[in-house]
């Protein structure tokens, strides 16, 4: 039988020793090189990396949007609600004009994905909002897409500009995939039967889309590959079921 502390085992050093009740500890969050932790008792940050803890106070609690292996988005609520952006060794702020409940997505190129989770009407569609690293904005979109449609449907960068999948035109027509260049100008469109995809870009050229399907059709999702051309997407069934 081994010993459970053999006499040879180094010993388990830390860096310091972080005496602090973590009782209202909301979530952690973790990022490269050091970690958050969101308190509610005082409402603040607690972040800390192999050299110390620091602590952040908060105008009001904070819970996680979104987050990915480089950064986390913080929706924190107060007098004045607003967006915290957290990276290793930065934070950005953005305040936000009213409280509304947000869903929120991380993109390509450190963009990021917003919408209010708002019952969308014909006057009234989906919109999501693009905004940069920097939580700067981007461009604004209506779509046909659900909330829990939003994070396998999100848009995905393609050659120069962006791929956006169920769009919606100004006269309320279901754009399956639309390609925008930098300018934020149409310059691709699929007009295939309506409905979320998820999208994988193979190239500044070609692109992966799979589609659910209904338990009637036989499979459980539809790849179709689509190659962009200056005028329009061409788009054909590529694996159907397995």
């Amino acid at each position: 039988m081994s010993s459970l502390a053999p006499a040879d085992a180094p010993s388990l050093a830390f860096d310091f020793d972080l005496r602090r009740d973590l009782t209202s500890c909301s979530a952690l969050v973790e990022l490269p090189g050091a970690l958050v932790a969101l308190l509610r008792e005082p409402t603040c940050l607690l972040r800390f990396d192999g050299a110390a803890a620091v602590e952040i106070p908060l105008a009001g609690p904070a819970r996680v949007l979104a987050c990915d292996d480089a950064r986390a988005l913080l929706h924190v609520e107060g007098p004045t609600p607003s967006l915290l952006l957290l990276r290793a060794d930065t934070m950005i702020a953005l305040p936000l004009g009213e409280s509304v409940e947000l869903d929120a997505g991380m993109l390509d190129r450190g963009a990021l994905l917003l919408a209010a989770r708002r019952e969308p009407s014909p006057s009234q569609p989906r919109r999501i909002d693009l905004r940069n690293a920097s939580l700067e904005f981007i461009a604004s979109l209506a779509v046909a897409l659900a909330p829990e449609e939003l994070a396998r449907a999100r848009p995905r960068a393609m050659a120069e500009g962006w791929l956006v999948s169920n769009g919606l035109t100004d006269t309320g027509e279901v754009v399956t995939l639309c390609l925008f260049d930098a300018r934020w100008q149409p310059v691709a469109l699929s007009r295939d039967e309506p409905g979320p995809r998820e999208l994988d870009v193979v190239d500044a050229a070609r692109l992966l889309s799979r589609a659910p399907r209904t338990s009637s059709s036989g499979g459980d999702a539809a790849t179709d590959s689509s190659a962009r051309s200056s005028a329009h997407a061409q788009a054909t069934c590529a694996s159907a079921s397995s």
